[in-house]
C-alpha cells in the first residue's frame, strides 16, 4: 500500500524513472538542504550513487528536502556533510532519500531498477564512516603509499588499523556487492576525509597478507595481551575482491554462494540485494525468476529462491546452505526464520568464510560424497533432480528410496552439558553404551561406528593406528580424563562428530546427523531416505500428509546415486522406477 508523503509524487519506476537530489552547498555544520528531481535512466547519468550503511536509528537527524523535514540516520547525515561542497551543488542518488521508503510498491520497483541506477551513475562513492583513531589513519596512509612497514610496532599498528576498518558494517553488507560490481569506474572509499580507491585497498591487503604469511610466527603482530593478530575480519574484503569481476550472466545460485557471508537488516535483501547483478537477457532465460517484491513475506521469498536455485545448480543448493541453524562453539543460540518450509534454508543465516566449528556443520561436511555427485547428472533418460514445487512454494514434491527407520540415537546416553558450554562432544562412554546395547547385538562391527564418525574410510594409512587403538571401546570409556582418552586415539574421531547425533536404524545402518537440539532433534521413528533421485540421505519426520526435513545425514557405507537408472530409456520418468523402491515424498 502506498503511504502518502508530501515529499514524494508517484513515479513510473517501470519506465526507468528515479529521483536524484541536489545537495546544496554549505559548510560542515550548516543544516542539510536537498532538492529532489525526477530523472529517467539510463539517459540521465550526471549523478553520483552512494554506497553506505544506513546505521542506527538511535540518533536520527533531519534534512530539509524541498522545504519539508525528512528524518535520516546519523551515518547518512555525517556522510552528506562530508560530501557537501562549499560553493556548488552536488547531485547524488541515495536510497534513503531517493526512494519513498513508506511505499512498498515503489520500494520494490526501485530495487528492481538498482542495476540501472548504479551502472548509469557517473560515479559510485563509498562511505565507510568517520575516521575514529590514529591506527586507522596510519593504515590508510600506508595503503595509499602502498608501503608495508618493517618494524614490528608499525606492523602491529597496521594490522589493528586494517582490522578496525574492515570490522565496519559496510564490509558485511550484501548490497555492496552489486554497488561495487555495477560501478563504471573504481569506487573511491571515504573514511572521514581520507580516501583510498577500492582496487588499491584490495591489492594492498592481499599483498600485506601474503607478506605476513611468509614471516616467522614470532615476528607477527600481537595485541596488548600477547594474542596473535590475524586477518579474520579482512576475509570479507578479500572475498569481495571477486565482486567487480562477477559476470552479470552468472546464475542466481552463484551470486548467492559468493554473498553467503554477508548480511542485511531485512532478511529478504539477502536475495533482493543481488538481483541487480542479473541482466535482462539472463532474467528472461530464468524459469520462475525471482523478482524483488516487498509485499511478499520472507518465507515466500526464500521458498521461491530455493526452488529456483535447486534446478539452477542442484549441487550448490543442497550442499551449501544448512537446513538447521548452526550451533556455535561460543553460544547455544541457534535460530531460524519462523514458518519456513523445512526443505528451504534460512538464507539470512550468515555463513562465515573462516573455518570454525560452525563450518563443519554445513551440508557438504555432514554428508561426504558431494565430490563425485556431478557424474550423476550425466545419466541419460532421467532428468535430475526430481523436484517439483507447489504453486504457493510451500511443498516440494520429490522422489526417494527408503533407507531405514531410526531405532536409537546417541542422545539417549548423552550427559547434559554445563550451561552455556556451547560444546556437545560425543563421548567415548556414550558411544560404548550405543555399541554394547544396540550395535553389538545387531552384529554391527565396532569399526563401522568409527567410519560413521569420521565420514570417510578409516583404511587410510595414517588412521589405521587410531582405528586399531580405539577398536576396543572400554579403555577409552574408562579413561580417567580427556587427555588419556585422546592418547587412545579418541580425538581423531570425536572432533568431526561435535554437536552431531549418531543413530542406528532398525535395518542396521549407522549414521550421523546434525540438529541444534541434540537431545530431541533426531528422534526414534524418524526415517532416512535417499532424496532427489540422487540418493542423498536425509532424516525425515512424517507430519500429516507429508514429511518434515530434519537434515541431511551421513550413513556409513552409503553411496549417492541409483544404479537402476542405467536401465531406463530415453523419456523415462521417475515413476518408471517405482519397482526399484523409488517413491514420492512431499516435503513440507
Amino acid at each position: 500500500m502506498a503511504h502518502q508523503n508530501p515529499l514524494y509524487s508517484p513515479i513510473a519506476s517501470q519506465d526507468g524513472f528515479t529521483r536524484v537530489f541536489e545537495l546544496d552547498p554549505g559548510s560542515f555544520n550548516d543544516h542539510i538542504k536537498l532538492r529532489l528531481r525526477v530523472v529517467q535512466l539510463p539517459a540521465y547519468s550526471d549523478y553520483e550513487a552512494l554506497s553506505y550503511v544506513w546505521g542506527t536509528e538511535v540518533a536520527p537527524q533531519t534534512a530539509c528536502v524541498d522545504d519539508h523535514e525528512l528524518s535520516i540516520t546519523l551515518n547518512l547525515d555525517i556522510a552528506l556533510r562530508h560530501f557537501r561542497l562549499k560553493d556548488t551543488a552536488r547531485t547524488l542518488w541515495v536510497d534513503a532519500v531517493s526512494i519513498n521508503q513508506r511505499d512498498i510498491k515503489e520500494r520494490s520497483l526501485q530495487v528492481q531498477l538498482m542495476r540501472e541506477i548504479y551502472s548509469s551513475a557517473r560515479a559510485v562513492i563509498v562511505w565507510l564512516g568517520s575516521l575514529e583513531d590514529q591506527q586507522e589513519q596510519d593504515a590508510l596512509r600506508w595503503a595509499e603509499m602502498d608501503h608495508i612497514p618493517e618494524s614490528l610496532d608499525e606492523r602491529t599498528t597496521l594490522v589493528l588499523g586494517l582490522r578496525k576498518i574492515h570490522d565496519r558494517p559496510w564490509f558485511t553488507r550484501v548490497w555492496v556487492v552489486q554497488e561495487l560490481a555495477l560501478a563504471r569506474d573504481e569506487p573511491p572509499m571515504y573514511l572521514g576525509k581520507e580516501t583510498v580507491f577500492w582496487s588499491n585497498m584490495l591489492a594492498y591487503c592481499n599483498r600485506f597478507r601474503r607478506a605476513q604469511l611468509k614471516e616467522d610466527i614470532r615476528r607477527r603482530p600481537r595485541d596488548a595481551k600477547g594474542a596473535l593478530l590475524t586477518f579474520g575480519s579482512m576475509y570479507h574484503d578479500l572475498h569481495l575482491g571477486d565482486v567487480r569481476n562477477t559476470s552479470i550472466q552468472s546464475a542466481l545460485s552463484t551470486k548467492m554462494f559468493f554473498t553467503r557471508s554477508l548480511c542485511s537488516t531485512d532478511p529478504r535483501d539477502k536475495v533482493f540485494g543481488i538481483l541487480g547483478l542479473s541482466s535482462e537477457s539472463a532474467l528472461e532465460r530464468m524459469t520462475g525468476s525471482v523478482v524483488a517484491d516487498y509485499s511478499k513475506p520472507v518465507q515466500q521469498v526464500f521458498s521461491e529462491t530455493m526452488a529456483k536455485i535447486l534446478h539452477e545448480d542442484t549441487l550448490r543448493a543442497i550442499s551449501t546452505w544448512p537446513l538447521q541453524p548452526l550451533k556455535s562453539q561460543h553460544s547455544d543460540d541457534a535460530t531460524r526464520v519462523a514458518d519456513l518450509p523445512s526443505w528451504v534454508p534460512d538464507f539470512s543465516m550468515r555463513l562465515a568464510y573462516a573455518y570454525d566449528v560452525e563450518t563443519y556443520l554445513l551440508p557438504h561436511d555432514l554428508a561426504p560424497g558431494f565430490d563425485d555427485i556431478e557424474d550423476l547428472f550425466d545419466i541419460p533418460g532421467v532428468v535430475l533432480p526430481i523436484a517439483t514445487v507447489s504453486s504457493n512454494s510451500s511443498i516440494l514434491h520429490t522422489a526417494g528410496v527408503y533407507i531405514g527407520s531410526v531405532a536409537v540415537t546417541s542422545s539417549v546416553y548423552m550427559p547434559v552439558p554445563p550451561a552455556n558450554s556451547g560444546q556437545m562432544w560425543l563421548s567415548a562412554r556414550t558411544l560404548n553404551h550405543i555399541y554394547t546395547t544396540y550395535a553389538e547385538p545387531r552384529q554391527i562391527d565396532s569399526h563401522m561406528l568409527f567410519y560413521t564418525m569420521l565420514g570417510r574410510d578409516m583404511t587410510v594409512p595414517d588412521l589405521c593406528e587410531v582405528r586399531d587403538k580405539a577398536a576396543d571401546w572400554r579403555p577409552i570409556a574408562d579413561a580417567k580424563d580427556t587427555e588419556e582418552a585422546h592418547d587412545l586415539g579418541w580425538y581423531a574421531v570425536s572432533a568431526p562428530a561435535l554437536h552431531r547425533t549418531m543413530f542406528i536404524t532398525e535395518e542396521g545402518h549407522v549414521g550421523l546427523a546434525y540438529h541444534p537440539d541434540v537431545f530431541n532433534g533426531i528422534r526414534v521413528g524418524d526415517v532416512v531416505v535417499g532424496l532427489y533421485g540422487l540418493n542423498i540421505p536425509y532424516v525425515l519426520r512424517q507430519v500429516g500428509g507429508g514429511y518434515q526435513v530434519i537434515n541431511i545425514a551421513h550413513v556409513a557405507g552409503h553411496e549417492f546415486g541409483h544404479e537402476f537408472f542405467a536401465e531406463g530409456e530415453d523419456g523415462a520418468t521417475w515413476r518408471d522406477f517405482e519397482k526399484f523402491g523409488l517413491q514420492e515424498y512431499a516435503l513440507v
